[in-house]
């Protein structure tokens, strides 16, 4: 009797350890669905924002830009190296020497070239803020050291006035430390000043600008 009594016991606490576990791993399995669920929502929104009122991206849009572009690339011809198997030449910035990683060096997500001037170039920083050049590339000047935000996503030149440039602030490459912008910068005298555009509009929505096209 006592034995059977020990066996039921053993019995009862080997049923209760098999009902903790799996309590426990119902418990977990919730708490991971949760926290999948509170990705995607996030996910949704963060794609959300990124979608016209209709819920639909301007397709007709994005194909009269493309179609501009091969148009722009057939109207220069075909382009050839300086010399067989020209190589890059790097042209700067220095990288940086971190402590933990060794050297390493910025993204640059964007860059404009002047249409009549050749030797000015803009390049616009990951996290960098807008630079420029004027010298083919061999020095370059910060523009946006105090502007609202310094993840550029993209650079366009005004064709007809060249002094009118435009920077869209915020980075979209995905990346683990990429940033939202506060909307578009510009300036109407090189860069030496800029001004914000459309900061009711872009400054609490969380967007960046990955392309920029000037057409005037």
């Amino acid at each position: 009797m006592t034995r059977r009594f020990a066996l039921a016991g053993q019995l009862a606490r080997w049923s209760a350890t098999v009902f903790l576990a799996g309590l426990a791993a119902l418990v977990l399995s919730s708490g991971a669905a949760a926290q999948e669920d509170e990705q995607l929502r996030g996910r949704i929104e963060y794609e959300s924002v990124r979608l016209y009122s209709g819920g639909a991206t301007d397709i007709a849009a994005r194909l009269q830009i493309a179609r501009r572009q091969v148009m722009v690339m057939r109207a220069l011809g075909p382009r050839r190296a300086r010399g067989p198997g020209a190589p890059w030449r790097f042209i700067g910035p220095e990288q940086i020497a971190d402590p933990w990683r060794g050297p390493v060096a910025g993204r640059v997500s964007a860059i404009a070239i002047h249409p009549r001037n050749p030797a000015v170039l803009y390049i616009g920083g990951a996290q960098g803020g807008v630079w420029k050049s004027e010298d083919r590339g061999a020095s370059w000047t910060p523009l946006t050291d105090y502007e609202c935000s310094l993840a550029m996503g993209s650079i366009a030149i005004d064709p007809v006035n060249p002094d009118i440039i435009y920077a869209g602030t915020g980075e979209q490459h995905f990346s683990g430390d990429s940033y939202y912008g506060c909307g578009m910068l510009r300036s109407v005298d090189g860069g030496t000043t800029w001004q914000e555009q459309g900061t009711s509009v872009f400054r609490a929505a969380g967007r960046g600008f990955p392309a920029l096209s000037s057409t005037r």
